[in-house]
């Protein structure tokens, strides 16, 4: 505003030139807002505004003594009198009751526009004008109409500042709680706003060559996350993983707001998206697809058939990632109905077995295999090779292939009498 302002938000005063002038009395302070607020106005209506229905005797005199203060407080240009009208002659940013009006106008604007940063930033410079109750002290029903009017507007004002602030809050959370990697859209998705009000977060959010988001300010976004309690984050990661998730979101994005949903287990809806979506997860991001299939392996999930599903798939990317997955398999093994997809499990647990240079273990399930003989051809030659790879390095005397050791110890023996009868000569 300019340095010459008339100021009604608040206690009544004029500014000239940057310094404060004295206005004395209520009544001429009345005046002045009657004019300032309306720009014009008879003596009749200037006494009705101050003194309503029933003025006194001397209201004519009064209004002449004050209108003359006023008129050398502000200026002869400045308040004139014609043709038994009054004008105050300000420009709109010189009162800031009309300055205000100004800015909430121009708010609307932008709202229509969908500009809710700038709309931001216009209701919080009208209110910043306020200091204190609008036309405080002041007599008459003029000013208390205009004192009701002025309050409703400063409440409207506030309330739509503070919803486009708790937007900007929430824009900032889901930044943070997203973590690197978040898009626009999926900010989008998250808080329920347009792209184009999440792009006006500008001062919070900065967009980067790759079109990813970040906060300008990362500590803000650390002291947001870090304030919330656990079990509101785990609530608020597993709320993003399904809505990415509904959005047709990367498999990894959801995956990323599930494991960041630790401790809490995963919930039925996330372990059965997790079944549907591991492959094009596994093949995207292995490492996100062990580690989540490994929190739902070690919780108990309603569904067994879901449980043993995903732990079927943990056994088969550990394996396919020379990891060990004895256990997992085992597990799976002894819970799955499938004979073939047994068969699997009980080959990637001896294998894995085998790799960690535990032969025995690895020969025990191959012979299980065997002796069982359920398995189908397939499976059953693969063990059979297996216990041929294993001999050498199983305890005792290696056996020939296609014998067991008691025939081939029978064998020995045979070659040692032989031999020993040989030697010896005849009798």
């Amino acid at each position: 505003m300019a340095d010459d302002i008339v100021r009604l938000l608040g206690p009544v005063r004029i500014r000239r030139n940057g310094v404060d002038q004295q206005l004395g009395s209520g009544i001429r302070a009345a005046l002045l807002a009657v004019l300032a607020l309306a720009g014009e106005a008879t003596r009749e209506q200037l006494i009705a505004a101050v003194w309503g229905d029933d003025p006194p005797p001397s209201a004519n005199g009064n209004v002449y003594t004050h209108i003359s203060a006023l008129r050398e407080a502000l200026g002869e240009q400045i308040l004139t009198r014609e043709d038994g009208v009054y004008r105050l002659h300000v420009s709109e940013q010189t009162v800031d009751t009309r300055w205000f009006e100004a800015l909430r106008a121009k708010a609307r604007r932008y709202r229509a526009d969908d500009r809710s940063s700038s709309e931001l930033d216009a209701l919080e410079q009208a209110l910043s004008l306020w200091n204190g109750e609008a036309l405080a002290g002041l007599p008459g029903p003029y000013a208390d109409a205009h004192r009701v009017r002025l309050r409703e507007l400063r409440t409207a004002s506030e309330h739509r500042r503070d919803e486009l602030l708790l937007k900007q809050r929430d824009i900032v959370r889901a930044v943070a709680f997203l973590g690197p990697g978040a898009t626009l859209q999926e900010v989008s998705h998250v808080t329920g706003l347009p792209v184009t009000v999440v792009e006006q977060a500008s001062d919070w959010i900065t967009t980067t060559s790759t079109g990813t988001v970040t906060l300008s300010d990362p500590a803000l976004g650390e002291a947001l996350y870090g304030r919330t309690p656990q079990t509101l984050r785990s609530a608020r990661h597993e709320f993003f993983a399904h809505l990415i998730a509904d959005s047709f979101g990367p498999p990894e994005r959801v995956a990323t707001q599930l494991l960041r949903a630790a401790p809490a287990p995963l919930s039925v809806p996330a372990s059965r998206w997790l079944l549907e979506h591991i492959d094009e997860l596994a093949h995207r991001s292995p490492r996100d697809a062990v580690d989540l299939l490994r929190r739902a392996h070690l919780q108990h999930l309603p569904d067994p058939e879901v449980h043993v599903a995903l732990s079927i798939w943990l056994a088969r990317l550990l394996f396919g990632q020379g990891r060990d997955a004895a256990a997992e398999a085992g597990w799976a093994a002894a819970r799955t109905g499938d004979p073939d997809v047994q068969a699997e499990m009980l080959w990637i647990a001896a294998c894995s077995h085998d790799r960690r240079n535990h032969p025995v273990a690895a020969a025990e399930i191959a012979r299980s295999v065997l002796g069982r003989g359920q398995h189908g051809r397939r499976w059953l030659g693969r063990f059979r090779h297996l216990i041929l790879h294993l001999r050498v390095r199983l305890p005792g005397t290696a056996t020939e292939p296609r014998h067991d050791r008691a025939q081939v110890a029978r064998a020995k023996h045979r070659s040692a009498y032989r031999a020993a009868r040989a030697t010896s000569g005849p009798r």
